[in-house]
C-alpha cells in the first residue's frame, strides 16, 4: 500500500477534491489533492507496476496548496499541475515540474509558474483539469469562458513547452473546470478529445533520433490532394515549410538541423486534418 486514505468527514464534497493520472507507459501516478484547508492539500508521485497492479515509492513533491488537477508529459518526464485557490488575494496558476529526477527537492526546486491567472468573479477564468489529447499537447480546461489553453510542446522543460492561453475557440461554448475522462496509454488509439479529420489519420516518423534523412508516412481514411509539411524547433519556431503532394510517405533532409527536439507538422488538404510527431536530431 502506498500513499493515505481520501474521505469526506463533514459532507462537503470541496473537502475533497482532486485527480488521480498516470503517465502514458503506465509505469507512474500523480495525485493531486485539494481541501478546505491548504494545510491538508498536496501533490504526490506514486510508482505503479501495471501487471501487478502494485502502487509504491510515494514522493511528495509539493504542499500547502491548493493543487487541483494532474498531468504528465507524453515522455513522463515532466509533469503540470493547477492550482484552484479561488481566492481575490491569489492567483490561480499553471505549475510545471520536471520529474527526470525522481527526488523531492530537485522536482521541488524546479517549479515553474507558466501562467497566473487572476481571481475573477465565481472563479471564472481559473484552470482546471489538464488532459493529454491524440496529438500529444495538453489542453487545460478554463472556468465558464469559451477557450481552452494549449501546452504545445510538453516534453520540453522551461517556457520552450509553449504555454498558450486561451488558444482553442470553443465557438461559443463554454469550458468548465474539466475535460473528458480517460486514461491514455501509448499503445491507445482512442479518446475523448477529437477534432474533424483526427479519426484514422495517425504520422509516424523514423529513424528518431536522426541524423540525417527522416521517412514520415501517414495514413488516412481519404486521400488527399495537398499536403503542407512544416517544421518547428523546441522554442515553436518554424524552421521550413513545403508543399508536397497528397503521397503517404515523405523523405526529408534534416542534415541542415542543428541538434534538438522537432516536430514535423503536416496539414492536409487547407487544414482538414493536421498531424503531428516529434523527432531529435543528433
Amino acid at each position: 500500500e502506498a500513499g493515505e486514505v481520501h474521505y469526506d468527514p463533514v459532507g462537503f464534497a470541496v473537502t475533497a477534491i482532486g485527480s488521480l493520472k498516470p503517465s502514458s507507459d503506465g509505469t507512474q501516478l500523480v495525485l493531486a489533492k485539494t481541501r478546505l484547508s491548504a494545510s491538508d492539500c498536496y501533490l504526490d508521485l506514486f510508482d505503479f507496476d501495471p501487471t501487478s497492479g502494485v502502487v509504491s515509492g510515494q514522493l511528495r513533491i509539493a504542499d500547502h496548496d491548493r493543487f487541483y488537477a494532474a498531468e504528465f508529459s507524453p515522455n513522463g518526464q515532466v509533469l503540470y499541475a493547477t492550482l484552484f485557490r479561488c481566492d481575490p488575494l491569489e492567483t490561480n496558476d499553471l505549475i510545471q515540474f520536471d520529474i527526470s529526477v525522481q527526488d523531492s527537492v530537485s522536482i521541488s526546486s524546479s517549479r515553474l509558474v507558466l501562467h497566473a491567472a487572476p481571481y475573477q468573479t465565481n472563479c471564472d477564468g481559473a484552470m482546471g483539469v489538464i488532459a493529454q489529447g491524440p496529438d500529444r499537447r495538453l489542453y487545460v480546461a478554463l472556468n465558464t469562458v469559451p477557450y481552452i489553453s494549449v501546452i504545445d510542446q510538453p516534453d520540453i522543460v522551461g517556457s520552450g513547452c509553449m504555454y498558450q492561453h486561451s488558444a482553442v475557440d470553443l465557438g461559443g461554448r463554454n469550458s468548465y473546470l474539466a475535460l473528458p475522462n480517460q486514461v491514455k496509454f501509448e499503445d491507445s488509439t482512442s479518446s475523448g478529445i477529437l477534432k474533424p479529420g483526427d479519426a484514422g489519420e495517425i504520422l509516424h516518423v523514423w529513424p528518431s533520433p536522426t541524423t540525417g534523412k527522416l521517412t514520415a508516412q501517414w495514413h488516412a481514411l481519404a486521400n488527399s490532394s495537398s499536403v503542407q509539411a512544416a517544421c518547428f524547433n523546441a522554442l515553436g519556431a518554424c524552421v521550413w515549410n513545403e508543399e508536397r503532394r497528397g503521397e503517404q510517405a515523405m523523405e526529408f533532409d534534416h542534415r541542415a538541423l542543428a541538434p534538438g527536439a522537432y516536430t514535423l507538422a503536416l496539414t492536409i488538404d487547407e487544414g482538414r486534418s493536421v498531424l503531428r510527431a516529434r523527432f531529435i536530431v543528433e
